[in-house]
């Protein structure tokens, strides 16, 4: 889970999901879950209270993979991309949305 300060200077929490497989199509989307995590009075309004997904970026299609959060940035660990297994970290800045 992240906490995010916004432009406003609210504090929002995030999770992260990425990838996997189904009936062996491999997915390269990142998304983004904002948790709502205190009463709707803290938020400016009831549509900016969380509770929604978020599509970010689609680009590295990976399944049996690793991605955590650390210092605003998403780590992606290795994984299988459909043929090969890869050994690689790739680094996602939230802040972007750019992969590198």
């Amino acid at each position: 889970m992240a906490e995010i300060k916004d432009s406003k200077g609210l504090v929002r929490k995030y999770m992260y999901v990425h990838g996997g497989v189904d009936n062996a199509v491999y997915s390269d989307e990142l998304w983004q879950y904002e948790i709502p995590f205190a009463p709707f009075s803290y938020y400016p309004s009831v549509d900016d209270a969380g509770n929604k997904w978020t599509l970010l970026t689609k680009s590295i299609k990976r399944a049996f993979h690793s991605l955590f959060y650390y210092n605003s940035q998403l780590y992606l660990y290795a994984g299988y991309e459909g043929t090969t297994f890869k050994d690689d970290m790739w680094r996602f800045d939230i802040a972007t949305k750019v992969w590198t």
